[in-house]
């Protein structure tokens, strides 16, 4: 999947893609566990994608601490939707034609200093090659942010 920077930015900056969250309890999120979890997450991520479409799917954990938001997103660079009016500075060409890619993107209070952090997953075109390993490194990275976030969780409550 390719897109010109130019059509991104204004898909984006117009609110003209998929947008989908799902919200769940911290004791939810734990008893279903993170692959039960973020599954139907992927399914409405690659429902949309398979589609043509950029998309925002998501799952929204709500922690006593305050939520906790995991995102795929479908972008150009490594910035969020949040971000979209800063995606300029990065193309010296607006009509350059450029791949998609599924980005992870965390918003907690207790991921980092920042409450942010965005990981590139794959290209569109390599998660729709081969889904299942997609799903499967999706899942393992949001476990990963999930074991930090609870690990700085429980260091606060130490405090």
């Amino acid at each position: 999947m390719n897109i010109t920077a130019k059509e991104y930015i204004d898909i984006v900056a117009g609110e003209h893609y998929v947008k989908e969250t799902i919200s769940t309890t911290a004791a939810k999120f734990h008893t279903a566990g993170v692959q039960e979890s973020f599954e139907p997450v992927l399914e409405k991520f690659k429902n949309s994608v398979e589609q043509e479409k950029l998309v925002q799917a998501g799952l929204l954990v709500d922690y006593p601490s305050g939520p906790t938001r995991f995102y795929l997103e479908t972008g150009i660079i490594n910035l969020s939707f949040a971000d979209v009016k800063k995606v300029d500075n990065f193309f010296l060409n607006l009509d350059e034609v450029v791949p998609v890619n599924v980005y992870l993107v965390v918003n907690s209070e207790d991921i980092n200093a920042s409450h942010f952090r965005i990981d590139k997953i794959a290209s569109v075109d390599e998660m729709l090659a081969n889904s299942e390993s997609f799903a499967v490194k999706v899942i393992e990275q949001v476990a990963k942010q999930v074991a930090i976030i609870e690990e700085n969780q429980a260091n606060k409550a130490d405090e």
